[in-house]
């Protein structure tokens, strides 16, 4: 899963320094490059919760763990390049609650640190992290028309780069009917909200970054279900 992620974000990186070559506003070309790359994991983990085993939320885990290490380090520094003077990573706002989780669970994991205490109230999370995500990304959708053409162009490149990208391992590793399911998924996660995260913190076209989030989330859902039925 990890591999997964990696090489779907390299792709796409190359893909879209090809296809926007052309893009004279630095602001906007940066913007159009680090969306598609970003995977909104986030918008992911519900969908496993309602529809698979728990088992199953450490594939999605795994899938985010490089999605998020190269979010933070790779794909941001092309926003710097991209919309920052300084040139210098802001880290101290970068401190992922989401990561640090991941790599606290891996370690209990690989310790076989067993809190009976977290085993009861998870169930009760679970549902309430759904019930907020699913708010948040209706309280920030925003749509700015004028953008239209550049929207469709990054969300495409989004899920049909996933897509591909999913085929071709799953043809290479012969992965059961659900892992499949669950890879294709996450391959095709909407545009993440660190696009915007880092279109502030170096002056990008942030109205452009929250246009191509939202849309990116409608689209998400349909493509989640379309996965579901099959």
């Amino acid at each position: 899963m990890p591999l997964s992620s990696f090489v779907i974000i390299i792709f796409i990186y190359f893909f879209s320094n090809f296809y926007f070559k052309n893009v004279k506003n630095n602001k906007d070309k940066g913007v159009l490059i680090i969306a598609p790359m970003i995977m909104n994991i986030s918008a992911v983990y519900p969908v496993i919760f309602l529809n698979f085993p728990d088992k199953y939320i450490q594939n999605v885990a795994l899938f985010d763990l490089s999605n998020g290490i190269l979010t933070l380090t790779f794909t941001y520094s092309i926003a710097i390049k991209f919309g920052s003077e300084n040139k210098k990573i802001k880290f101290k706002k970068l401190l992922s609650p989401p990561l640090l989780a991941l790599f606290i669970g891996l370690i209990f994991n690989y310790k076989n640190i067993n809190l009976e205490i977290l085993s009861i109230i998870f169930t009760y999370v679970k549902y309430a992290i759904t019930f907020t995500i699913y708010f948040s990304l209706g309280s920030l959708f925003y749509f700015e028309k004028n953008f239209l053409k550049k929207i469709l162009q990054v969300n495409f490149i989004r899920f049909f780069a996933g897509i591909l990208i999913a085929i071709i391992i799953g043809l290479v590793i012969n992965l059961d009917k659900t892992s499949l399911k669950i890879l294709f998924l996450c391959a095709t996660a909407p545009c993440g909200f660190n696009t915007l995260t880092f279109a502030v913190l170096e002056n990008l076209n942030i109205k452009l970054a929250s246009s191509i989030i939202s849309i990116s989330l409608i689209n998400y859902f349909l493509i989640a279900f379309i996965i579901l039925l099959f």
